[in-house]
């Protein structure tokens, strides 16, 4: 199956879903609303709302910063604290978001249907997520050793050259590492939303799909990440025409922040679109139908109710 028509099959796929491009830009904006709201309170607290409260945010004054951590460490800590737990709530709901969207893809369930299976199979794709960090992780860190010990061996010492090709080289591995692991990750959500594998079982499948089947996941994946950072360096480009210095300005950087927040959702999506018909292309997975996860969905709230 070439790149094209399962880029074009994604896209007839996420037109149908685009409901859920609209959740995950709600949830994004809850929670930066939410730790932006906690920050501004505590900067508010700290400076007695005096004037640099109200101006830093336009005149970022490095004095004010530093007297910031000296003088309000204990309520800096504090801040830090419910800023991790911001963090994980944004992680479970990263999580759950994103199994929604797998089972919405490999199947004709509603968005609502789509909510409540994927908290139902929260644990399996929050494994999934922490099997694929750890692996990534793991790979990353031995990568980084044999740098390590390559470097310290006298024929880099003495060579800035052969230095400088062992670091590209390294960045280079280190890339690929990502990307092979992001394109594993995508196939094994939409494995176990279609199948209901467990995610050792989805990762295992994925990994072998990704990795020997066909290289399409992983141009999927090379795709996204770049589409994604060219979208980034418009938005940078961008963001150098919004230098905040009143209110007008303020609110221009914030619309152009959230139209770019937009794309980048919609990218995202049809990133995963696109795995979910290349899958059931190449391996003609049975996606069930609305009605059964309609029934199973109904299964589970009359368990939880009772």
């Amino acid at each position: 199956m070439r790149i094209g028509r399962v880029l074009r099959n994604g896209w007839s796929l996420l037109r149908t879903r685009l409901l859920l491009g609209g959740i995950l830009y709600a949830a994004s904006a809850a929670l930066a609303f939410l730790f932006g709201s906690l920050a501004w309170s505590w900067l508010e607290r700290s400076l007695d709302s005096s004037l640099p409260s109200r101006t830093l945010l336009t005149d970022l004054d490095a004095n004010v910063v530093v007297d910031l951590l000296v003088h309000h460490g204990e309520s800096l800590r504090m801040l830090l604290g419910q800023g991790i737990l911001v963090l994980i709530a944004g992680l479970l709901i990263s999580v759950w978001t994103q199994a929604a969207v797998a089972i919405s893809f490999t199947s004709d369930a509603t968005v609502g249907e789509s909510l409540r299976l994927a908290r139902s199979r929260l644990g399996t794709f929050g494994l999934l997520w922490l099997l694929n960090v750890s692996v990534t992780a793991l790979a990353l860190a031995a990568l980084g050793l044999i740098l390590y010990l390559a470097t310290k061996t006298s024929l880099v010492l003495f060579n800035e050259r052969i230095g400088n090709l062992l670091w590209g080289t390294a960045l280079l591995l280190g890339g690929c590492l990502v990307l092979v692991s992001s394109a594993i990750h995508e196939q094994a959500r939409i494995h176990s939303a279609a199948t209901d594998r467990e995610a050792v079982q989805a990762w295992n499948w994925a990994l072998r799909f990704t990795t020997v089947k066909t290289p399409l996941p992983m141009l999927i994946a090379l795709g996204a990440m770049g589409v994604q950072a060219l979208s980034y360096g418009i938005y940078w480009a961008g963001s150098e025409l919004f230098v905040v210095t009143n209110s007008t300005t303020l609110g221009l950087s914030l619309i152009w922040g959230q139209l770019w927040l937009m794309v980048r959702i919609v990218l995202r999506l049809w990133s995963a679109a696109a795995a979910a018909a290349l899958q059931s292309a190449e391996e003609d997975v049975s996606l069930g139908s609305a009605g059964e996860r309609a029934e199973e969905a109904a299964a589970l709230t009359g368990v939880a109710a009772e």
